[in-house]
């Protein structure tokens, strides 16, 4: 028998987007092929390409990576229940798959009956059945319901059920998506030691969760998917780092934002709509004249950059390159663009600025800037890697708001090769806002500002060790908050009372003291907060801060008299440490000082 279970080579999935549910109708009715005319009733999304995965029997394989990477895709290509576009698919064994919650069961039938027709179906005599089904109840725990009707059950206890019924006869491929993420943590503990047994016999498994402290817990080698493409693979732990950094990455920059925003005075409701401070600008390819393109135009990269730092970029062609739902995409709407579909030229993939059928004479992408990468003075340009396959030029143009302006044009010199053409952007700060509808006035005092006319504060930091801005921090490391405020006129004194809250509102930490006497006069004043042992278990927070005249400790009323209040304004991430696998608890404090004596 052969030693690999699975294998992957080549594969690719694309799905076809319709414009109109009635052209899904006629496309799978076949009646399309005969309107050959009709070519733009539906554009091709890649999910995946190009995926090469190849897993030995016994082998525990984690996937990882963000919602929409195209995980369950790969798990469904796997069970068999959906080809592959294209590429070779080979699985050696019988395959269970527990992959959404509410299939395979039937929800009138009680758990007892359920677990008899799932065994039945899978070819099991009576006897056998009788014996399993004490097995299954026994490892599920549900003595007191399995009795009753499958829709009565929470998901929690369908999750249960389901990995106990699914591993009762030893698969050879066992699959998993998630489901054990709505089970509490005793239940995950005896799932990943049942599928640590379950491999030792042969069993491969195929495990996909969020959660990094199960990945590393149970697999022994991971691959990590972003955007249908295969980012890294190799051992748990140094997988897991790279997507943890990458992931912690994403986060300093949507909490730097957000605290940038709180900073300028937005309210909560507005920062909760935030995002990841993206600015959009519309960007398009046309022919230098306007008119249609009269050839082919191979393009697979556009890219906005400064000196150091790339601020947009879109890779055209590949995987998900359409995808609305990115802040950079493709605009490639059928008979409203000059886009081809996506070709693969010269060992890349891409797409051609071409007469595709559209009415636009265009070629259309959305680039989303983050605002923060944004900086005064320096040098702005756009990047864009083209295929130089003819003799016409065309142009890059971004829309302003009002009209598009054209940066400058490419002339093609006919070499046959991929090439990177540089066009220079005077001022990109004009571009912001360009379509955007117009900003509501900011109120005077923001809703979770109150006071400020007397002592004001103006920023809250978190500091590493280094003293440098930080917003998300390893458990354990060195951690300072830093509260930067202003006395603007003479008070007798001020009195700082600092929370530390999780997102979920349980308050974590609690300070309040007096500042010294110099800090009532007039002028900017800094009080910090500093921790040689970040004191905060693996969770978001939000922090609030006030400054008050007096603070009475036996008053709960939250009405004492005060100059400044910021209400749950600023926020940071602790992360559980790459390679600790239990779960932490919400405080970290020193050790207690332990000591036997003899009773």
């Amino acid at each position: 028998m052969s030693e690999t279970a699975i294998r992957l080579t080549g594969v690719g999935k694309m799905y076809r987007l319709y414009r109109r549910p009635a052209d899904r109708v006629v496309d799978a009715l076949g009646v399309n092929r005969l309107l050959f005319w009709r070519r733009d009733y539906f554009q091709e999304f890649w999910a995946l390409r190009d995926l090469n995965i190849e897993a030995k029997r016994g082998d525990r394989l984690g996937l990882i990576g963000a919602n929409g990477a195209g995980k369950t895709t790969v798990l469904k290509i796997i069970a068999g229940n959906t080809p592959a576009t294209n590429g070779s698919v080979t699985v050696n064994g019988r395959v269970q798959a527990l992959m959404e919650l509410g299939t395979g069961f039937h929800p009138e039938f009680t758990g007892r009956q359920n677990i008899r027709a799932s065994l039945s179906y899978q070819g099991l005599s009576g006897a056998q059945i009788r014996h399993k089904e004490d097995e299954i109840v026994d490892f599920a725990e549900l003595e007191a319901f399995i009795d009753q009707p499958i829709k009565t059950y929470s998901a929690g206890m369908y999750a249960r059920l389901a990995f106990s019924t699914a591993t009762s006869i030893e698969p050879e491929i066992l699959i998993i998506d998630e489901l054990l993420g709505v089970g509490d943590a005793y239940f995950v503990g005896k799932c990943i030691e049942r599928m640590r047994v379950l491999t030792s016999g042969g069993t491969t498994v195929v495990f996909v969760s969020h959660d990094m402290a199960s990945v590393q817990r149970l697999c022994d080698r991971v691959l990590w998917l972003n955007r249908g493409r295969i980012e890294a693979q190799g051992d748990t732990l140094t997988v897991a780092k790279l997507y943890l950094r990458h992931m912690r990455e994403r986060e300093e920059r949507r909490l730097r934002a957000l605290n940038l925003r709180a900073h300028e005075g937005a309210s909560s409701a507005e920062l909760s709509a935030l995002g990841d401070d993206i600015e959009p600008l519309t960007a398009r390819f046309v022919s230098a004249d306007r008119t249609f393109p009269l050839e082919r135009h191979p393009i697979s990269r556009v890219m906005i950059r400064n000196d150091d730092t790339a601020l947009a970029e879109v890779q055209i062609g590949e995987t998900m390159d359409n995808d609305p739902g990115a802040a950079s995409h493709t605009i490639a709407e059928p008979g409203q663009t000059e886009w081809s579909e996506p070709v693969h030229v010269e060992g890349r993939y891409c797409r051609e600025f071409r007469h595709a059928g559209g009415r636009s004479r265009q070629a259309a992408i959305q680039l989303g800037i983050e605002r923060h990468g944004l900086r005064d003075g320096g040098a702005y340009w756009v990047e864009i890697e083209y295929f130089d396959a003819g003799g016409e030029p065309i142009a890059f143009e971004i829309h302003d708001g009002s009209e598009y302006v054209r940066l400058g044009t490419i002339a093609p010199a006919g070499t046959q090769t991929w090439r990177l053409a540089r066009l220079p952007i005077e001022d990109l700060t004009g571009f912001m806002g360009a379509g955007a509808a117009p900003e509501e006035p900011v109120p005077e005092a923001p809703l979770d500002v109150h006071g400020g006319r007397e002592v004001a504060i103006e920023a809250v930091d978190f500091l590493d060790e280094q003293g440098h801005e930080r917003f998300v921090f390893s458990l354990g490391a060195p951690m300072t908050i830093r509260v930067r405020y202003r006395v603007i006129r003479q008070v007798d004194q001020v009195v700082i009372a600092l929370c530390v809250y999780t997102r979920d509102g349980i308050l974590a930490y609690k300070d309040i003291e007096a500042t010294d006497t110099p800090s009532s006069t007039p002028g900017a004043y800094v009080q910090q907060y500093a921790f040689d042992s970040c004191p905060f278990g693996p969770k978001d927070y939000v922090v609030s801060v006030g400054l008050y005249r007096d603070f009475d400790r036996t008053d709960d009323s939250r009405l004492q008299p005060h100059y400044c209040i910021w209400d749950r304004r600023s926020h940071f991430r602790v992360a559980q440490p790459v390679g600790v696998g239990i779960e932490l608890g919400l405080l970290q404090c020193s050790p207690a000082k332990k000591a036997w004596k003899d009773a």
